[in-house]
């Protein structure tokens, strides 16, 4: 006959706690009888067993107390009033080969809606790539996509040419020599490298950004070259090619680069953290709108061996930063809130400083605020710790019981897609003795909700530039300003051949687990004269997409065109200028520019050529120009859809019209003649008894010589008798 239970305490093992209140029953199988449990205000959960509570596991056992009760067939017993626990992170033994000095990377590169891996690295043995496929049973399968094995390496995956599948970007030293590839994601479990031509790199740091906003990935990276360090922007020609913009920012080895528009003007701006071969340095570098980028002397403090990452942990609608690495005389990790105006501010997180490390922004307990995973060396141990964003510029070690590890590489990712946050870790063991890779999946309470799709679509065109811009949804965890959005922008209804979203356009789902590109509004250029359509999806602070707004459409007008034609009627004082506007359908007018230089200091009266879509011819005269002198003109065409500038031509004025002012017998066989002319002109003197006869045949008499500025004289030495004719030439 069972005896009755006279005392029990469910006792927690997990640090982090997650209350549960009264009247909540949990009932497992306890030492070899049933019982049941009911909770109390709280009850502990610890290590000696485990049972799934609310699709959680639960850590669990039996002790002395009171407050709870437990009963069995026999009776029914109290145990004292806890609090009940559960684990945060459980190791789910993927079975991943483990690799440090390398780089992991989330991505869906087969469509099939479950996240896979790409990881790279040294296993300790050789050198991989590895992408291994979510069979969505809880394993994954090295699909031997045939990569070449890197170190000191790192790796993204991005749809660089907009066909829907995520390609892969690399960059490593494969044990022989250095190399940057793209591999072109081939839809059928196969990769192309599409031989880019990118400077090979090692202790490195590559990523994918839309920088020009054409809706093509460009490409950031930087590392050493074997010869230098080198930090540069590869713009994506859209037909496979790529080229260095000469952007001029500071080469790099032994770091980390992310884009982000950390000052929401719809560009993306630039954070890197490295060593340049004489100091380190953390800048950030901002996208002006025309190829160029200017340090904004940010004040942050540079970091070798680091990890940076933008996110907006106070969800105020501005990036902030996350830093970590070696200054040279220490370890840190900081948060940098922005400002608001181009200033970051250190809130003294209190984090732990780690170098050869990796850091990342993610929500792992849904609560729609950015919490920290942070891996590396403190200089003392190796860590492997998330903090929570308590909300209040403060965060917490929830003690996840994560390995610590040296020479590493996090990510964020929801493998399963249960509505919480798993992760990937991979690094080098802290007895140095074997490598690691490991996937830890989330257990928190609470599940993610999704954002509701955005609403009020509306696009502003004006030239190649289009502004689009929404109304954020209401709703979900994270609230309205701690939103970023993901855009899709096709030729056809549906489509996504200008901007690829990196979702699925049907349900939202993210194929990478990012923040999305934008932020309050998008700006795009793309070729005038065409018709798109676009759709938007929230993202949250889980990196969950929500479904796509309703489509909107929008078309690109064309702005005028102007093309500068050779002038004609050439003179010494005076030319007429010509060129061809054509307004493309909206009233233009037009004018030319002219100057002694390409800054065109002048400009003539402006025209007015109609609303039609033909070349309308323009012209228009220029008096008063000096002679002999070159000078510089272009046509310009405005709109209400922009301005068109012609190409730059010239034109050299001819000298002015020659003056004889005297001319005497000097002697009876010498005569002098004087006359006007432009000064330091050489004129040649020709002469002939006979002025019909061909200018071929008349006699050259020399160069006559300039006597004062504009006046020249010549003397013929051989005068006749006879009428004799004189005529100038000049080059």
């Amino acid at each position: 006959m069972l005896a009755a239970i006279t005392a029990i305490t469910l006792l927690a093992a997990a640090p982090a706690q997650a209350q549960t209140g009264p009247g909540d029953a949990l009932s497992f199988n306890g030492t070899n009888q049933y019982v049941s449990a009911t909770i109390g205000p709280s009850i502990h959960l610890a290590d000696s067993s485990y049972r799934q509570f609310n699709g959680l596991l639960a850590y669990w056992r039996l002790d002395e107390g009171s407050g709870t009760t437990a009963s069995n067939s026999a009776g029914q017993g109290t145990g004292a009033d806890n609090a009940f626990g559960t684990v945060t992170f459980t190791n789910f033994g993927a079975g991943l080969p483990g690799t440090y000095w390398g780089s992991v990377a989330w991505g869906d590169y087969n469509n099939d809606g479950l996240l896979d891996i790409l990881l790279s690295g040294d296993t300790g043995s050789n050198y991989i790539t590895s992408i291994c496929r979510n069979n969505g049973d809880g394993t994954f399968t090295d699909i031997n996509a045939g990569l070449p094995g890197l170190a000191a390496c790192s790796v993204a995956w991005g749809d660089y040419n907009n066909d829907g599948l995520l390609d892969i970007l690399l960059s490593g030293d494969t044990g022989s020599n250095y190399i940057t590839c793209i591999f072109q994601n081939n839809g059928d479990g196969t990769f192309t490298d599409i031989n880019a031509g990118l400077p090979g790199l090692a202790n490195c740091s590559v990523a994918w950004g839309d920088y020009n906003n054409d809706g093509l990935l460009d490409i950031l990276l930087s590392g050493d070259t074997g010869s230098g360090y080198i930090t540069r922007v590869y713009q994506n020609n859209g037909d496979g090619t790529f080229t260095d913009i000469n952007a001029g920012l500071p080469g790099l080895a032994y770091c980390s680069v992310a884009w982000g528009d950390y000052n929401n003007d719809g560009l993306l701006d630039i954070l890197l953290s490295g060593y340049t071969g004489s100091n380190y340095i953390t800048s950030i570098y901002r996208n002006n709108g025309d190829g160029t980028f200017i340090d904004i002397s940010a004040g942050l403090p540079g970091v070798a061996a680091c990890s940076v990452a933008w996110g907006d942990y106070n969800n105020d609608g501005l990036l902030d930063i996350l830093l970590s690495g070696d200054t040279g005389s220490g370890y840190i990790t900081r948060v940098y809130q922005n400002n608001g105006d181009g200033t970051f501010t250190n809130i003294a997180a209190g984090l732990p400083g780690v170098a050869y490390c990796s850091a990342a922004w993610g929500d792992y307990n849904n609560d729609g605020l950015l919490d920290i995973l942070l891996s590396g060396d403190t200089g003392s141990n190796y860590i492997t710790s998330i903090y929570q964003n308590n909300g209040d510029g403060t965060f917490t070690d929830i003690a996840a019981g994560l390995p610590g590890l040296p020479y590493c590489s996090v990510a964020w990712g929801d493998f399963d897609n249960d509505g919480r946050l798993d992760l990937v870790l991979s690094g080098l063991s802290s007895d140095f003795q074997s490598a690691l890779t490991s996937i830890y999946k989330g257990m928190s309470p609470l599940t993610n909700t999704p954002p509701a799709a955005p609403t009020g679509l509306a696009a502003a065109a004006l030239g190649n530039t289009v502004w689009l811009s929404w109304t954020a949804p209401a709703g979900g965890q994270t609230p309205a300003a701690g939103l970023s959005y993901n855009l899709r922008v096709g030729t056809t209804p549906g489509g996504s051949d200008i901007l690829s979203p990196e979702s699925n356009i049907t349900n939202g789902f993210r194929r990478l687990p990012a923040f999305g590109w934008a932020r309050t509004n998008a700006l795009l250029k793309l070729a005038p004269g065409t018709t798109n359509y676009w759709s938007v999806q929230a993202v949250d602070s889980a990196f969950a997409g929500s479904p796509f707004a309703t489509e909107g459409k929008f078309v690109m007008m064309n702005h005028p065109l102007a093309a500068t034609l050779p002038p004609a009627s050439i003179g010494s004082a005076q030319v007429t200028l010509q060129g061809q506007v054509n307004p493309n359908g909206q009233f233009a007018i037009s004018w030319f520019e002219w100057g002694l230089t390409t800054d065109y200091d002048n400009f003539t009266p402006q025209t007015n050529v109609g609303t039609g879509s033909n070349a309308v011819a323009v012209s228009a005269l220029l008096t008063g120009l000096s002679p002999v002198t070159t000078y510089h003109f272009r046509l310009v065409a405005y709109s209400s859809l922009g301005l068109a500038q012609g190409a730059d031509q010239r034109f050299t004025t001819t000298d002015a019209p020659r003056s004889f002012t005297s001319a005497a017998f000097v002697t009876a066989d010498l005569f002098e003649v004087q006359f006007l002319g432009a000064h330091g002109l050489s004129y040649t003197v020709l002469a002939s008894t006979n002025l019909a006869l061909p200018l071929g045949q008349w006699s050259s008499l020399g160069t006559a010589t300039e006597t004062g500025a504009g006046h020249f004289q010549f003397v013929d030495t051989n005068s006749p008798a006879v009428a004799r004719y004189y005529r100038l030439r000049w080059p």
